[in-house]
């Protein structure tokens, strides 16, 4: 699907920078920020568990709508990981 796509030419761009695309994927999953250093905020749970099973994020900085799926929910969970990186950075 175009939106798996998108998640692996984002980490194919990750890989470049970081210069670790010639690594096995198991070598890339344990280098630091392999993942961007950001958090995955997606659209439903499809994205959600692409991004999981990538190896490159933790569950806890995997964000996703789980019972409205689409713009909308993925707007409330854009903010909820707003928040969340927020409390996390006072604390």
């Amino acid at each position: 699907a175009l939106v798996h796509r998108r998640l692996d030419s984002w980490l194919k761009n990750v890989d470049r920078i970081l210069g670790i695309e010639d690594l096995s994927d198991e070598d890339k999953k344990k280098a630091p920020g392999s993942n961007g250093y950001v958090v995955a905020v997606c659209i439903g749970n499809t994205t959600a568990k692409r991004c999981l099973e990538s190896g490159r994020w933790n569950a806890m900085d995997i964000y996703y709508p789980k019972s409205d799926p689409g713009i909308k929910g993925w707007a409330d969970s854009c903010f909820q990981a707003a928040g969340d990186i927020m409390e996390d950075s006072f604390w």
